[in-house]
């Protein structure tokens, strides 16, 4: 192999190499043009490969040569589409509509069922690696912004103290309503429904991650309306449930 030829090969893969590490950027102009770079770098890779050997190869060898690095072409170029045009993140509230998840008593025979919210959670699911994560929840009625932590290892942790989202991962955003630190600003305790939708009521969701911003608002009118579909379906549940029925013993 001679010297000219060894430099091409390496200059190619050092091309690779740039542009694969440059599709990893959050920023969709960099990683683009990393996308672009493997692209090159592949086909400039084939075609000087099949014009260097095309008087040594017969026909039948070059047309297959030029098949399969065409192939590896349209992989790069597939695989670059996809990571550059990656969907954006998709929230469970979206599926089933409930923007704060509430949460039932212990179940027990005969006795109604109790309904409370514990906190604000939101759980996503991204097609990409998120590396600069913040969230928060403004109430309308305060102004009061609360900060939200994302589930790591069982427990809240502040965004700044992870490494991002992973690519393809599904992650929980919120914050609890409790005594202990970290919670949801001021309120130390859980609450019933009712009581949510006059202490806290209408509020904004924030999500925002390397650069870009999402925010979802939803009306008090919104809230009761989930609150009243959610504790409907838990009731429906329990009806159903023939271990939650009153039995009537027969004494002789």
């Amino acid at each position: 192999m001679r010297r000219e030829e060894i430099f091409a090969v390496l200059l190619a893969l050092l091309c690779l190499g740039a542009g694969a590490y440059l599709s990893t950027f959050p920023t969709d102009v960099i990683r683009g043009f990393g996308i672009a770079l493997m692209l090159g770098a592949t086909i400039g890779l084939v075609i000087w490969f099949v014009w260097e050997r095309k008087i040594r190869m017969n026909s039948a060898l070059l047309i297959s040569v030029g098949s399969v690095g065409l192939l590896v072409s349209l992989g790069v170029l597939y695989l670059g589409i996809t990571r550059l045009l990656a969907g954006p993140i998709v929230w469970s509230f979206q599926r089933d509509g409930y923007a704060v998840p509430i949460n039932r008593s212990l179940e027990r025979v005969g006795v109604p069922l109790e309904f409370h919210v514990d906190g604000f959670q939101f759980n996503g699911r991204t097609d990409r690696q998120l590396y600069q994560v913040d969230a928060w929840v403004t109430i309308d009625r305060t102004g009061q912004r609360l900060p939200l932590y994302i589930a790591a290892s069982g427990q809240w942790t502040p965004f700044a103290k992870t490494d991002g989202v992973p690519e393809g991962a599904t992650f929980q955003l919120g914050c609890s309503m409790r005594e202990e630190e970290p919670r949801c600003g001021a309120f130390a305790s859980r609450m019933t429904p009712e009581r949510f939708l006059t202490a806290i009521g209408a509020f904004t969701f924030t999500f925002l991650y390397d650069g870009h911003n999402q925010s979802w608002h939803f009306s008090a009118d919104e809230l009761q309306r989930q609150f009243i579909k959610q504790k409907a379906a838990a009731e429906q549940k329990t009806k159903s449930d023939p271990l939650l029925q009153p039995r009537v013993q027969r004494h002789e």
